[in-house]
Order: C-alpha cells, then structure tokens, then sequence
C-alpha cells in the first residue's frame, strides 16, 4: 500500500512524514485556504487516492469537503469537546454538521468515543461509532509505585507537555500552592518539560517550580522525578501518561475521560481538578 501525506512541513513531524510518505503535500498550518483545497484535490487524482484519513479539525474541514468528490473519509477528531463560549459552540456544531459527511470516525481512546456518543456524533451512514485505538503495547502497563519514592521530606514532582490552558498548569499551580500551605512539613519542587511560554508562578512557591521548556527526550524529565502529575483539564488520550508508566514513574492523573484507560486499568492514582483536598496526601509518618 502507498501512503501519501498531507500535513503541516513543520518540526518535528514534517520532515519525518517527507520521508515515510509517498509523496508530501504541505498544508498551511491551522488555516484553511480554497486554493489549498483545490490543489490538494488536483494532488490527490494525480495519485489516484481512494481514501483519506484526517486527523484534527483544520484537516477534517479539508476531507469532508473532499467527501463530496467521491473519496471515502475516516476522520480522527483528536479532541471532541463542548467549550461553554460562543466559539466553541460554533465549532462544536461545525463538528458535528461535518460528521455526517465522514464514512467512519476512530478514535485516539475510548474516552474519546464515549464523548462521541453522548454528544450524537453519528457518521454519513448514521451508523454507531465502532472503532477506538486499542491503546497500550505489548507487555503491561508497570504498576502504580514500581518505582520506590525517595525517603521523605523531599519529594521532586514532574509534568510533560506543552503550556496550553487545556492541559491545566495554572490549576495545578494553584493546588501546589495549597498543598505547600497544608503540609509545610514536606520539601518538594515541580519540573515541567515542554513549549510554550511559562505562566505566572505563585510568589510562594517560586523557588519550588521549574520550568524546562521543551525537551527531546522525555527520559532527561523522568530521571530527575519520583512522580507525574497530569493535571489536564481536558484529554483524547493523554501520551505522556503513557511514557511515564512505561519509565516506571507513579503517576497522579486528572479525573477526566481522557484518562478512563489509565484509571480502569490501575496503574495510575487519580484526583479531582476541583477539589485542592484529593489532590493532597497525608505526609508519612517519621
């Protein structure tokens, strides 16, 4: 089978779709341009392709589009959310109008798929929405605590990702915050790993808090940490949950769907991002 990518010549995932693909279309990032569609189409004949895979939302409004050309659209959300603003209402019901021209949705969870269905996703064939990505490898999960906390008072905690109000730092920085306030007895400092540009740092917890900007590696994060904190307000699937579990790192996670397969499977500890006491824990006793 030949694989033809249409995507964004962006670091870090450009270059690498140039080299795995057939050919390399480059669209415009997170834009939507008539002239774009017209050439992508011309693209797309000129390599006879059938079928089209789109993934997020500036792609799937290029696919659906084509939809209407014969091709036959599987399109990844990566995200359905219902934002309570003007804009997001608009975009949730954009979404859901576009659904109806995709021959089949999948998934990146099946927290993903659970929003899906409550919120009437159906596709062009009005048919239930059957195909999640199995996530996971191929050997388990480690179990939550397989690597042993250093002994107390002092404890070095870590985040991965880029700084977007989705992924919940600044209520994270607030808990932390609190937390110093409840339990002064235990030392402990954040590191975060990721781009995006810092927000603003309680003065209280200031020297406790780092920030690493974006990192290659996510190992030079998880060899400095005794634990992972995703406090995501909002998640399809969260990967680097993921590549904290598979580096033997314990992990506190966000109750929200985007993590229901880390929570159901056991190997992550979870806690409310509305609630600073389920996120504190009781110092060990000396």
């Amino acid at each position: 089978m030949d694989v033809f990518i249409a995507a964004p010549d962006e670091a870090p995932y450009g270059p690498k779709f140039r080299e795995l693909s057939k050919d390399f279309f480059a669209l415009p990032h997170r834009s939507f341009r008539v002239d774009v569609l017209i050439r992508l189409l011309i693209w797309a004949r000129r390599h006879q392709i059938k079928i089209i895979h789109s993934h997020g939302r500036g792609a799937g409004y290029y696919s659906r589009l084509l939809y209407f050309l014969g091709f036959k659209i599987l399109h990844t959300p990566h995200g359905v959310h219902r934002e309570e603003s003007f804009w997001g209402e608009l975009k949730f019901l954009s979404d859901r109008l576009l659904s109806y021209f995709t021959d089949q949705f999948i998934f990146v969870s099946e927290g993903e798929k659970h929003i899906a269905e409550q919120l009437k996703f159906k596709n062009a064939h009005k048919g239930q929405i059957l195909f999640p990505i199995l996530n996971g490898s191929d050997r388990p999960l480690p179990k939550q605590g397989s690597t042993p906390l250093k002994d107390p008072p002092f404890f070095t905690f870590g985040s991965l990702g880029r700084i977007d109000p989705i992924k919940g730092i600044e209520g994270l920085l607030d808990m932390l915050q609190e937390f110093k306030k409840a339990h002064p007895e235990i030392q402990w400092k954040w590191i975060h790993a990721g781009p995006g540009v810092p927000p603003m740092v309680p003065e209280a917890i200031r020297d406790q808090v780092t920030f690493m900007g974006p990192v290659d590696d996510p190992q030079m994060l998880f060899d400095r940490i005794d634990g992972f904190i995703a406090p995501s307000i909002s998640e399809s699937f969260n990967l680097s949950v993921a590549e904290a579990l598979m580096a033997g790192i314990p992990c506190l996670i966000s109750n929200i769907p985007g993590h229901e397969h880390y929570l159901k499977a056991g190997v992550a500890l979870r806690y409310s991002i509305e609630n600073c006491a389920d996120f504190f824990f009781k110092a060990p006793a000396s």
